[in-house]
């Protein structure tokens, strides 16, 4: 397998002047949008994202407690470990070192988010805040798995 080199960068959505993320998220399938709390990070190769994520304030009254969102890889760049290249990315951000970042995790991808140092929570150990939203994914029809980022041990 070829790895890229590629350049990391984020910026808080209300900094981000460029509507180049939006249009990568939306050529690729996702749907939701960037907010000006949210923290956006993303890969960059030949000037061109080949990946990104947004991590939103899952309390605003504890800044600390964040939520993983809209990890998407280009469809052409998948299988190249960039999705685990970017949660490496995210890891090591000074700005989120006193942070604790959980996910809705689609059941398929638990596996990769275990790889990349998240646990399945129990429901006793979940903010509230990501059970409500839990709860409304299920409404929805959509089956997710509540995890929680473990640790900075992820190997560079």
């Amino acid at each position: 397998m070829r790895h890229l080199n590629y350049t990391c960068l984020f910026t808080y959505g209300r900094e981000l002047q460029s509507p180049q993320l939006g249009r990568f998220y939306k050529r690729n399938g996702y749907k939701g949008k960037i907010q000006p709390t949210d923290i956006c990070v993303w890969l960059e190769h030949n000037n061109e994202i080949i990946a990104a994520a947004r991590l939103t304030e899952l309390d605003l009254e504890n800044r600390h407690l964040l939520q993983l969102r809209g990890v998407w890889v280009h469809k052409e760049q998948r299988g190249k470990n960039l999705g685990s290249s970017l949660l490496r990315e995210i890891a090591y951000l000074p700005s989120l070192d006193n942070h604790e970042i959980y996910c809705l995790a689609y059941p398929h991808l638990t596996g990769f988010y275990t790889l990349n140092n998240y646990k399945h929570l129990d429901e006793e150990n979940t903010p509230h805040q990501l059970i409500n939203k839990k709860k409304g994914y299920t409404k929805k029809g959509i089956e997710t798995i509540a995890m929680k980022r473990i640790n900075h041990s992820i190997t560079p």
